[in-house]
């Protein structure tokens, strides 16, 4: 069986009091550019499935009350728990 090349993300995204934020946009931006979205669930669970090994991607989040940083993260296997948390 060949090794995996793609990744599962999964993570969840808190507001600054640590409570999950639903309907979040999470996006993922690979080297080329491309862009993929994952909106959060009531609890502020995202998930993207398929990112390829290998490559750096740049995680935001985009939400009408907060603020959130950008993260740049290199993915070799799959990374569970990445979570972000909102800026006051």
């Amino acid at each position: 069986t060949p090794a995996p090349t793609v990744a599962v993300v999964t993570g969840r995204v808190f507001t600054p009091d640590g409570r999950g934020l639903r309907n979040a946009v999470v996006s993922l931006t690979d080297s080329l550019g491309v862009r993929r979205t994952s909106t959060t669930s009531s609890f502020g669970v995202y998930t993207f499935q398929d990112v390829p090994f290998g490559d750096n991607y740049v995680f935001g989040v985009s939400s009408k009350r907060y603020r959130f940083s950008t993260v740049i993260r290199s993915i070799t296997g799959d990374l569970s728990n990445f979570d972000f948390l909102g800026l006051e």
